[in-house]
């Protein structure tokens, strides 16, 4: 399940169109507020105060809408692959630590402290053979 799931990789022709539709869907959010003159606006005389703040309430809709979409982009990159050896991966080999341990105390409970300490060194001397291996 999981080593299919981090070996299957994601075809780039996906990745280069998603990229591709998420530059071009920033580059056209301008284009959305940008408004015909209508009949209103002709006769009544634009202040500057309420152009600026126009111009200020669409710059910054725009601002956050591209914030907003190029964050989700870099969250799905650093997502990417979730057991690796970045800082924000999952720390695999502490749930295995996590996990042996679960059964060292499950071994020492149901079977005494005896048959416990022997899996653990039999784990220990299998773990420094594989590293004299490598």
């Amino acid at each position: 399940g999981m080593r299919q799931f981090i070996t299957t990789p994601v075809p780039f022709p996906l990745i280069q169109m998603t990229r591709t539709i998420l530059l071009f869907y920033i580059c056209t959010i301008p284009l959305t507020f940008v408004s015909p003159n209508t009949k209103e606006e002709e006769t009544t005389i634009m202040t500057i105060s309420t152009l600026s703040s126009r111009i200020f309430c669409n710059c910054l809709s725009v601002f956050l809408l591209a914030f907003g979409f190029m964050g989700l982009e870099l969250v799905a990159i650093e997502l990417d692959d979730p057991f690796g050896d970045d800082n924000n991966d999952f720390d695999t080999l502490a749930f295995a630590r996590m996990v042996f341990e679960d059964t060292y105390l499950l071994v020492a409970e149901v079977d005494g402290e005896e048959w416990a300490d022997k899996l653990r060194h039999r784990m220990s001397c299998k773990r420094h053979k594989l590293q004299q291996k490598q």
